[in-house]
């Protein structure tokens, strides 16, 4: 019987697995309409938006279903949880004082930045 911990971590797979389904449909989607537009398919078939959408959803759900059933992927991202299982995340309070520290470098690199900038620019009109 899976542990609370496995079912966890099976929730997160499939979710990976269907949010690279969903990319695969995008991409089906705009194939089909390119290949439309490439061939004049929309002549000759009639409601061709329709098709090249059920197209895409046969195509992303072809997808998850062969990335499902891959025992080679599914043993990598079982591997891939496992490990992010094991990284210790840093807390809000780091979070924040890291990113608050970036912002102060950014404003600080980019007044430096606009200085340099200014300094060339008149240095160039005084040449040429």
């Amino acid at each position: 019987m899976a542990t609370q911990g496995q079912s966890s971590d099976m929730k997160w797979i499939n979710a990976t697995i269907a949010a690279a389904a969903v990319i695969c449909s995008i991409v089906f989607y705009s194939l089909v309409l390119w290949l439309g537009d490439w061939f004049e398919l929309e002549a000759y078939i009639p409601r061709f938006v329709l098709v090249a959408q059920i197209v895409a959803i046969i195509g992303g759900l072809g997808a998850f279903v062969f990335i499902r059933k891959n025992k080679k992927a599914t043993g990598y991202l079982d591997e891939v949880m496992g490990e992010l299982s094991k990284v210790i995340w840093p807390d809000k309070n780091s979070i924040t004082r890291l990113t608050i520290g970036i912002l102060i470098w950014l404003v600080i690199v980019g007044i430096i930045l606009a200085f340099v900038d200014y300094i060339t620019r008149v240095l160039l009109q005084l040449l040429y």
